[in-house]
Parts: structure tokens; sequence; C-alpha cells
């Protein structure tokens, strides 16, 4: 029996969003407690080009599902304590991250940001 002139046929392909490395972790202060507000973003780390970024959720943690392997600039920008009264902000890490494996956990801990001082 023919398959009707319009039957789509597929091809098995590699589709490596489907083998990549997922990367999940926790962004954190410098005693342990999990920061509720922060941006985590991955760049190439040859061509400084963004891949991905997202808002950590409000226990902390965040997810990148789909990395491919590589090295890339994990960089995590505007952490501060919401329910904090006041808030507390934090400065902004950076740090190298190579993938290479199919799951990876992070503990990302970020500075407490400089006090600003009166210039004399």
């Amino acid at each position: 029996m023919r398959a009707p002139a319009h039957a789509l046929h597929f091809r098995p392909c590699a589709w490596p969003y489907f083998s990549s490395p997922e990367i999940s972790g926790t962004v954190a202060a410098a005693d342990g407690h999990p920061i509720d507000h922060a941006h985590v973003a991955l760049r190439f780390a040859d061509s400084q080009e963004p891949f991905v970024a997202l808002p950590v959720r409000p226990d902390g943690t965040f997810e990148f599902a789909y990395v491919p392997e590589g090295s890339y600039i994990l960089t995590v920008t505007g952490a501060r304590d919401q329910n904090q009264i006041p808030t507390h902000t934090y400065g902004t890490l950076s740090q190298p991250l190579t993938v290479t494996t199919d799951l990876q956990s992070l503990i990302l801990t970020v500075p407490d940001k400089p006090s600003a001082t009166a210039s004399e």
C-alpha cells in the first residue's frame, strides 16, 4: 500500500536540545539564605553574546533547560531581598561556567553590595 501523496515523512535526526544539559540552582546571600529577587543570565564565553536570561523564582531558584555543552559566563544582577524592610541589595556576580554533563546544580552566592561612603 502506498502512502497518500500528502503524507508527511520524517527522517530520524538528532535534536541537540533534547539531550542538552539542564542547569538549575539557587541564588543565595553569604549567610546561605535564598535571594527572592535577581536576574540570572548566560552569555557565550567567546563572543559575550547573550544566550538566555531569566528572573529567579520567589524562593531564589532558577532553571535553564536545554543548555548546549560549551563555555559560558554566568551572571547574577539586580539581587535584592524584597521582603526585608528596608530592601537589602547585593552586588553582581559573574563567573565562567563550562557545561559538560546532563544536569548541573549550582548555588550562586552574591556578594554584599559595597556601602556608599561620603567623599570628603
